[in-house]
Parts: structure tokens; C-alpha cells; sequence
């Protein structure tokens, strides 16, 4: 095998505008020998055509072509314009070198060339001497003579600085390749630098390597379902059924002031049944059959309707620590000793799993008076919760980091609050509950109507019991007793009914006044320890409602520490470039070398991290991946406030396309043939529209179905104005940008997570709300202090530090056999490390702006005290410690 089978000769000037490029795909190893079809052209007569076309025989002789025999009067006749022979493959395009020989068609020596339609495989080389941009549109001009001819181009392969273009073309169309291109039909005319050259050089016909894989269409979304995400659309039924009852996420052309109650009704009068559980900024979590999205998706106020993301992490494997040894090197034994162990100190876990906390509890490993508020509830009638999810034998995530909290602060009084993590709206309930906001909720105004409804008709029946009750047991003359005795049964049965209906009723009332207690007494929570964090789906960069509403009005009830996620490899953020004007974006920039075994900076491949064992380049079979970016632009506040809603459609209208590489090792056909498995279609989702910007995603979701090597492609341009192409302007009103998008990939089934092998960047890999300044964002640490590899760490557009702020320890280790660790269980140790602090009469003071380097190690005792000096107050009071805005004492 040879590293490459087509190798670019240096011709008419190439070298002096080629810069240089990888070292091509690994392919199979060309023909020994081509036969050859080319065209030459002598512009000359009698002897002086003699002389030049003995030279030009002359050096084929030199490298070995043997010219098949031409008509008896080709030395002189100047309309003879074409040769055929055959030569050795590393002499061909040597043929070139002679000025007189324009354009050559190479096929492997005995082949045969299919007739009529039947398609073949060509690589063309273009001629070369232009700069980037040049080359560029004439690989585009080249690309519009050829469409008309058949030719089906392949996706991702190496262009060579656009001098070469791959694909299929009709087997009859061949010989016109020959030929000059300009003399070919066009769609319309072309100016330079196609008209100035003849563009094509060589036509490499490979006819012992399989097709190329054309680029399918992709799908239009039908008329009317525009608006919703395509994993929505599936769902829609064929027949004029209502289809399965779904949550879904309505996200709103603009946010919504506090007190407005328009969106509501605009949704409900348009679907009266429309459960609608909560809001935070403009998304809505709803929920109703499928086809209600179509709907919804009408309405001027609607932006998007999609399935819900959830914020539920993927947990790593990554070494378990001794706890012992944690509790030694954090500097918790001394305080425990001392008799600080978080008592009196409220802490809450936020999490949707609380698998196995009873047995926690009774086993001691959680404090005796651990108690659990579940918001699921509240979106039910019964007011019961949803089942947790999952095997019941194992533990969930919320109760390890509830053990890492209380292994922390063994003394804490501690609250698990479960919500759904696919409904960050009861996160924001929560965090106003424990801020004392007046806090409206509409699942609570459901379930209180739902209730009043249901005590209605219990009074209504109660009446109708008391008449039937009479006419039962009423002596009927002549009847016969075994109707009699039925009637009566009848009546008790209904009694029956209704007296369990009764029960049923208190109870769920009681279940109601309950958890409105439950709600109210967070108020008095003192630490939050969060492990949901939301990668996309919502803006993450600090502009997404639920952080904004921790840094607008600074979150002052309680310190909250939320996840950093371990999401390490599987984000990208950087600046959009299209240096060849390809309307593909590089990952990198063009100064920057490639990845081993790449042959461009426009495809991010992909990779595997099994939950145990090494990273393997190999995404395995029947896992589930959704691929998102995301980019916020700058708009025109003044065309913003068109009712018609122009930046519906974005400026940069950016697509996705997911590749498969048939080949990797090139044994079969080149490494760059690639196969398009998955592409984003329709309009992206606004996830937040305001008059002078609006944040954008586009995402696909893709079901690997043969196991193998996949690549990323993003698609689009940045246009040179903020204002839509559809609104008039003046050159004093452009105004250029720059545009700055976030790929991530999540991993939604199988075992382990999806990585970018080649671009992955430290920006933009914490998500929602751990982009926020007022939380505390917290990443994994071993024993020593030492980051783990999986921290997933961010520097944001509108956040001026680096996340996470401190690191932690993640959990102790377990006696469920398990041993899948990550950010959330660092999170709880690091909140029950804040709570014994504050049982030994100190209050942290975390700084209103860290420092814009992350903390390189663990929080501890010692690090602690190289804070500020400790200013003891009056009595009875606590005393304060201000960590000084350092990373070596960041705590």
C-alpha cells in the first residue's frame, strides 16, 4: 500500500502560488500502466507545426508514453487535436510538462469504459497559479459547466487547495471532459477566472475503485412544520389521529416580562387542553398530544417547538479515592474532630435521581432527618410523584452526591429536592423559592383548579348518594327481593366509590398543602449543591435566562455550587473561518498543522470514551448522539421591530452534517471517501431573541447503525451586514461581525461518551446555569487535588472568568460495588465542605468577580486558612473569612 495515488506535479507556474498543503489520504496504489486520451494543440503550419510536434514526440519518448498510431497526415495537419497510447502511472502527468498538451483522460490500461448513463468514477484536476480565492471560484464555475453533464459530487474528500474535484459522471459524457470547458454549455455566462483558462487538466478515471456516495437532498420540513424540530416530527401519526400525548418545549419569539400573562393565553386559546407546566425566559414546558405542536407552531408568538433537553449528566469512570485520605487532604478530619460537622446548616441537593436514599438514611450514612421534596409531583393530579427512573437496586446520582455532602458535613440538615431534568424550569423554582421571591407556579394553579373541580363533583354526588340511598332501601311493593337486593348493592358499590374518591381527594389535598409548606421552607436553605447542567438547548454563555437570573440581580439566600459538567472533548468555540470561501468552516486556523492522518481543518472527527477502558477512534454500533451549534448574532434593533419577524431566519444560516469514512486505512478505497449519514434541515431554533441579538442552534440527531469512524462538517457563510437580506440598506448602515459558534456533542444512549478527536477546545464545556458569575461552579479531583481528565472547564463571551471556580473532590467511593464518578459528586463534597465551615462559625464570602485562571487544586483546611485573616464579631455571631481573588487560595 502507498501513501498516496495521486500525487499533484509542480505545472506552468503551480509552484509559485501553491502553498503547501497535508500529505493526501492514504488510498489504494494506482494502475502500473494508463491508457491515455489527451488533447494537444500547436497553433502552427507546414514546417515550423513539424518541428514543434517532433519535439512534443520527442518528450513523450523521453518518459515513456507509447503513442498509438494517428491519421497519416497528423504531423501537418493542424486540426488534429488528439492522441491515445498508454504509460507508466508515475509518468503521466509528466505528459503536462509540454506546453502543447492541454487536458488528458487517464484510464487504468485495459479498462473499459461503461456506455450511455451508467456512472464512473473521475478525479479532475484543475489547472492551479491562481490565489485562494480565485481557485476557489473557479472550482465553482468548474462545479456548474460539469452539472448539467451528470456529475454527482463527493462530500469531505481532499480538494488540494480546490485544484481537484471527485465524483460520478455518466460513462457517454466522458470525452467531453476532454475538451476545452469553456466550449461546453453553461447555466449562465462566466467571467474570470474560468473564462480566462482552460480550467481542467486531467481526468483520472478510476474504474477499480468503488463509486463515491453523492450527497443526499436533504428534506424539506412539510408546509405548516416548519417550526418544529425534526426528532418532533417523527413522532407526528400518518392518519388524523392526535398521536401520543408528549412533553414538548414551546420556545416563545420573545421573552415575556414577570407579571405578563399574554403568552399564556395566546397558548391556550389556541390549544384549550394545553397542560402548561412552567416557564423560564422564553421556554415553555407543555404538554399534550404530538399534533398540538402544529398548532403552536402557527402562532406569530411561537418561535420553536422541539422535545425537551435534558440536563442529566453522563457519569465517567475515572479512579475511585479513599476516603480516608480525602478527608485527610482536605482538611475535614482536623474540623471534624474539632466538633464542626455542618450541624444546623440547611443543605439542599438538587438532582433528578434519589435512588436509594431510604436505605442511606436507615443505614446512617445520611443524616436521620433527611427529607425528600419532589417537584415531580406537582405536575400530577394526584399530586403523587413520578416514578424514579431506572433499576431500583441501584443508587442514583442524587443520593451519592447527598453521601459526598454528608461525608463532608455528617451533622447537615439535609433536603433533596428531585425535579425532572428535562424541566429546568423547576430548577428555577426552586432557586426562587430559596432567594423568598413571590413565586407563581403554573403546575401549583393546575393542581389547586384540578382539586376545586374534583371536591365539586364529589358535593354533586354526595347529593345524588343521598336520593339514590332513599329510593335503595325503600320497601317496593311486589318487588321481588333479589332485584331489591341488587338495587342496594348497587348503592353501596357507588357509596364505596365515592368514600375512597373521598379518601383519595384528602389525600391529594393533603399531598398539596404539603408541598406548598415544603416550597416555602426552602427559604431558609443556606447551601445548594446542583449536578444538572444543560449543554445546549439553551444559550450557554452566560446570556440564558435561568444564569441570568443569578448574575442580574445577584443570588444572595444561599451559595449555590453547581456542576461543571465532565463534558472535557466534547466542545468546540471558536471563530468562524472560511479562509478559501468554500462556505465550509475550518476548525483551525490555516497557519495551524493538521491532526495526524487528516487532509483538512473542515471535518472534526469523532470519537469513543467507554465508561471503563481507553478512547478508541471507533464510534460503536446502535449508540445515540445529538450534534448542536450554537451562535449568537448581532441584529438591527430598528428592522428587529418588524411584526413579521425578519431574523426568524438567521444571518448565518449554519448547518451540520455528520460523515461516515468508509475506508480508514485506504485498503479499498481512499481514506477521504465519505459517506453523509446525518445533516441538519429546516430552520434552526431561536433559543432567545432580543431587539440587538439572538442566540441560534442547530442541532441533528443520528443513530450510529454501522459501527466505525465518523466526522463533524459545519456548512454556511457569515454575511457582511447584521440586517436580513430581505431589508432595504445603505453602505453607512452595514456593519461587519464576526461570528464566534459552539459545536457540542452529547451522548444520548449507549455506554460511555462521544468526543471530538481533532478540534476540542476548553471554552464553552460548562454549561447551564454553571456559566453564571454568581454560582460556584465546581469540577472533579482526585485525592491529591489533581483535575480530572474529564473536567469540563469554559470561558464565555459575556463571562469574564474561567469556570469552574474551584476544584473538589468527587465522591468517596461507595458500597454499591459502583464506580462511575464525576463533577456532580464533587459538587456535593464541596457544599458539605461549605457547610461544616459554616458550623465552625465562619461565613465564606466567595468575591463578586474571580480571577480569570481556574484553581489548580482542591479546596482545603489549609488553603482556607491563607485566606484573608479571620475577623472574629460580636458575640453570637459568625465571623468571616474573604478569600482574596488568587487562584493558589481560591476555596
Amino acid at each position: 500500500m502507498t501513501r498516496s495515488r495521486r500525487i499533484p506535479f509542480v505545472l506552468l507556474g503551480w509552484a509559485l502560488a501553491c502553498p503547501c498543503f497535508a500529505a493526501e489520504p492514504v488510498a489504494p496504489p494506482p494502475p502500473k500502466r494508463y491508457d491515455v486520451r489527451l488533447r494537444y494543440q500547436i497553433d502552427a503550419f507546414r514546417k515550423e507545426r513539424l518541428e514543434q510536434f517532433n519535439k512534443l514526440l520527442e518528450h513523450f519518448k523521453e518518459i515513456g508514453f507509447d503513442k498509438n498510431p494517428g491519421p497519416d497526415d497528423e504531423p501537418e495537419n493542424p486540426k488534429a487535436t488528439r492522441m491515445t497510447g498508454s504509460i507508466d502511472s508515475e509518468n503521466a502527468r509528466k505528459l503536462l510538462l509540454d506546453r502543447h498538451v492541454k487536458s488528458l483522460i487517464l484510464l487504468p490500461a485495459g479498462g473499459m469504459v461503461p456506455e450511455g448513463d451508467t456512472p464512473v468514477r473521475v478525479q479532475l484536476e484543475l489547472v492551479g497559479g491562481l490565489n485562494a480565492r480565485g481557485q476557489q471560484n473557479l472550482a465553482e464555475q468548474v462545479r456548474e459547466v460539469l452539472t448539467p453533464l451528470g456529475f454527482k459530487e463527493a462530500v469531505g474528500y481532499e480538494t488540494t487547495g480546490n485544484r481537484k474535484l471527485i465524483g460520478m459522471i455518466p460513462g457517454g459524457k466522458l470525452d467531453a471532459l476532454l475538451e476545452d470547458l469553456r466550449k461546453l454549455p453553461a447555466p449562465e455566462k462566466l467571467d474570470a477566472p474560468f473564462a480566462s483558462r482552460s480550467p481542467l487538466l486531467v481526468t483520472e478515471v478510476m474504474l477499480g475503485l468503488p463509486p463515491t456516495k453523492e450527497r443526499p437532498v436533504a428534506t424539506e420540513a412539510p408546509k405548516g412544520q416548519e417550526k418544529l424540530t425534526p426528532e418532533l416530527r417523527t413522532l407526528l401519526p400518518k392518519d388524523k389521529t392526535p398521536g401520543k400525548v408528549e412533553r414538548m418545549e414551546v420556545i416563545l419569539a420573545s421573552t415575556p416580562a414577570e407579571m405578563d400573562r399574554d403568552w399564556l393565553q395566546t397558548l391556550t386559546r389556541a390549544v384549550p387542553d394545553l397542560a402548561i407546566e412552567g416557564r423560564v425566559g422564553p421556554l415553555v414546558t407543555v404538554r399534550g398530544p404530538v399534533t398540538d405542536a402544529i398548532v403552536l407552531a402557527a402562532l406569530p408568538a411561537v418561535s420553536t417547538v422541539r422535545l425537551p433537553r435534558s440536563g442529566e449528566p453522563r457519569l465517567v469512570s475515572e479512579g475511585r479515592n479513599d476516603p480516608k485520605e480525602v478527608l485527610s487532604a482536605s482538611g475535614l478530619e482536623r474540623l471534624h474532630k474539632l466538633g464542626h460537622k455542618g450541624a444546623k446548616v440547611k443543605l439542599a441537593i438538587i438532582d433528578g435521581d434519589f435512588r436509594g436514599w431510604q436505605g442511606l438514611v436507615a443505614d446512617k450514612k445520611l443524616p436521620g432527618g433527611t427529607r425528600l421534596l419532589d417537584l415531580t409531583a406537582e405536575r400530577n393530579n394526584n399530586l403523587l410523584p413520578d416514578p424514579m427512573p431506572g433499576d431500583d437496586k441501584a443508587m442514583g446520582l442524587g443520593a451519592r452526591v447527598a453521601l459526598a455532602a454528608a461525608a463532608a458535613a455528617p451533622g447537615v440538615e439535609l433536603t433533596l429536592i428531585r425535579v425532572d431534568p428535562a424541566s429546568p424550569y423547576q430548577v428555577f423554582e426552586v432557586a426562587r423559592h430559596i432567594n423568598g421571591d413571590a413565586v407563581h407556579s403554573e403546575n401549583l394553579d393546575a393542581r389547586y383548579q384540578h382539586l376545586g373541580y374534583v371536591r365539586r363533583e364529589l358535593e354533586e354526588r354526595q347529593e345524588l348518594l343521598l336520593i339514590e340511598k332513599a329510593l335503595a332501601f325503600k320497601s317496593i311493593a311486589g318487588e321481588e327481593e333479589d332485584r331489591a337486593k341488587k338495587r342496594r348493592d348497587d348503592y353501596r358499590a357507588k357509596e364505596a366509590k365515592y368514600i375512597q374518591d373521598e379518601k383519595d381527594y384528602q389525600a391529594a389535598l393533603q399531598r398539596y398543602l404539603q408541598l406548598r409548606r415544603d416550597l416555602a421552607s426552602l427559604k431558609g436553605i443556606q447551601i445548594v449543591a446542583s449536578s444538572l447542567a444543560w449543554n445546549e438547548g439553551q444559550p450557554v454563555d452566560g446570556g440564558g435566562a435561568l444564569s441570568r437570573y443569578f448574575d442580574d440581580e445577584p443570588f444572595k439566600a444561599a451559595l449555590w455550587f453547581q456542576s461543571a459538567g465532565d463534558t472535557r472533548g466534547q466542545a468546540w468555540s471558536g471563530l468562524f473561518r472560511d479562509a478559501n470561501g468554500n462556505g465550509v468552516m475550518e476548525f483551525t486556523a490555516p497557519d495551524k498543522p493538521l491532526p495526524k492522518d487528516r487532509w483538512t481543518s473542515e471535518l472534526n472527527f469523532l470519537a469513543w470514551q467507554p465508561v471503563k477502558g481507553d478512547k478508541v477512534l471507533d464510534l460503536p454500533a446502535k449508540m445515540r448522539m445529538r450534534v448542536s451549534i450554537q451562535w449568537r448574532e448581532p441584529h438591527d434593533a430598528d428592522v428587529a421591530k418588524d411584526a413579521s419577524d425578519p431574523y426568524r431566519t438567521p444571518l448565518a444560516n449554519l448547518r451540520l452534517l455528520l460523515l461516515r469514512q468508509l475506508d480508514p486505512v485506504g485498503k479499498t478505497r481512499p481514506a477521504d471517501d465519505l459517506e453523509v449519514v446525518a445533516q441538519s434541515v429546516g430552520l434552526p431554533q431561536r433559543l432567545d431573541n432580543e431587539r440587538s441579538s439572538a442566540t441560534y442552534e442547530q442541532t441533528v440527531e443520528f443513530e450510529v447503525k454501522d459501527a466505525g469512524r465518523y466526522a463533524l462538517r459545519v456548512e454556511g457563510l457569515v454575511p457582511a451586514s447584521i440586517r436580513p437580506a430581505s431589508a432595504p440598506t445603505l453602505p453607512a448602515l452595514e456593519m461587519k461581525w464576526e461570528l464566534h459558534p459552539r459545536v457540542f456533542v452529547e451522548t444520548l444512549d449507549g455506554p460511555g461518551r462521544v468526543l471530538l478527536q481533532d478540534y476540542a477546545t476548553e471554552q464553552a464545556g460548562v454549561g447551564v446555569p454553571g456559566d453564571a458569575r454568581a454560582v460556584i461552579t465546581v469540577g472533579p479531583a482526585d485525592h491529591s487535588g489533581a483535575a480530572r481528565p474529564s473536567l469540563g472547564r469554559g470561558v464565555f463571551n459575556q463571562v469574564p472568568n474561567a469556570k469552574p471556580d474551584v476544584l473538589s473532590f468527587d465522591l468517596l467511593g461507595t458500597d454499591n460495588g459502583s464506580e462511575l464518578f464525576g463533577a456532580g459528586e464533587a459538587t456535593g463534597f464541596a457544599a458539605g465542605f461549605a457547610a461544616t465551615t459554616l458550623s465552625g462559625r465562619f461565613a465564606v464570602e466567595v468575591p463578586g468577580e474571580r480571577p480569570g485562571e481556574t484553581g489548580r487544586r482542591a479546596p482545603s483546611a489549609e488553603r482556607l486558612a491563607a485566606c484573608r485573616e479571620i475577623k472574629p464579631r460580636e458575640s453570637g455571631e459568625l465571623g468571616q473569612v474573604v478569600c482574596p481573588r488568587s487562584p493558589e487560595a481560591r476555596g
